[in-house]
């Protein structure tokens, strides 16, 4: 069998360096604020493209158009995919990124919910499987500098979330700042490290008109069926498998790197909890 990462392996390969250079003692962080896009940029290409030290440069950037809203960010030994992932979900910005032939690039998704279905019943998707994970916080408490009552505290939450599964509360000590942005960035880390996450893969049917890479691809907003719910996401990932008994077999992977799906998951944990409530009822039966 053949198989692999895809190229989006370079952006979870790396951490964010707060300085580019490598002199770590010149700065603390590593900041950048603009549009989406210019931000997303900003960091591959100083940890993978040629802002990076020599030894660490492997990308390309595509040319910054200044797409999506306006973001900030400090960069200080995160893990850049997951930081990237992070600054789309803040930023509540359309656009996503990929490594393709060693380019990083951002786009607009391809809206193609109306055309491009994966169902069962309607012969488009051949077998599925999917994980979910339920919520560690959707309300997050963070301490900066200093003590008791002078203590600066601010508390954030993800109001869908909290209706859907009910509130669920952390709390993140940062007292060597009291820098708001840097507050702000924590608690938003925070919620989408925490957050309920779902993931979706299945294998599909290669139909005339309904071909991976030519009708359909990375970034697309496409309609998956699943148990009577509908889920219009973007595909996150392709994987390409290919082997003697079975050739060539395409599986997309639709879900999220952190917030989302959650009406989706809602219905599906609220079976999970009918079902548990029959077995309780079953038990004291019994």
């Amino acid at each position: 069998m053949v198989g692999g990462p895809d190229e989006n392996a370079f952006l979870s390969d790396r951490i964010v360096y707060p300085a580019p250079d490598g002199n770590f003692i010149s700065q603390a962080h590593d900041s950048a604020s603009g549009p989406l896009e210019t931000v997303l940029k900003h960091f591959v290409t100083n940890n993978l493209g040629p802002g990076a030290l020599p030894t660490r440069q492997i990308l390309s950037i595509q040319v910054d158009l200044a797409r999506g809203n306006y973001v900030e960010r400090n960069g200080r030994f995160q893990n850049l995919l997951e930081l990237l992932q992070e600054t789309v979900l803040q930023s509540g910005t359309e656009l996503g990124f990929q490594v393709r032939n060693r380019v990083f690039e951002v786009f607009l998704p391809s809206d193609k919910r109306g055309e491009v279905v994966f169902s069962l019943g309607l012969g488009t998707m051949l077998e599925f499987d999917y994980t979910l994970e339920s919520a560690k916080a959707n309300a997050v408490i963070c301490g900066a500098s200093g003590e008791l009552t002078s203590r600066i505290v601010r508390e954030v939450s993800w109001n869908q979330s909290v209706n859907q599964f009910g509130r669920i509360e952390s709390f993140r000590d940062r007292r060597d700042t009291d820098q708001e942005d840097e507050i702000h960035q924590t608690l938003t880390e925070e919620l989408v490290k925490n957050s309920e996450r779902f993931s979706l893969q299945f294998r599909v049917a290669e139909l005339e008109g309904l071909k991976a890479f030519d009708h359909w691809n990375i970034g697309d907003l496409v309609t998956v069926m699943i148990d009577g719910q509908r889920i219009e996401q973007a595909i996150r990932e392709i994987h390409v498998k290919v082997d003697q008994k079975n050739g060539e077999t395409i599986i997309p992977v639709v879900g999220t790197p952190g917030m989302g799906a959650v009406n989706f998951m809602s219905g599906l944990f609220e079976r999970m909890r009918d079902i548990r409530r029959r077995v309780d009822h079953l038990e004291v039966i019994v």
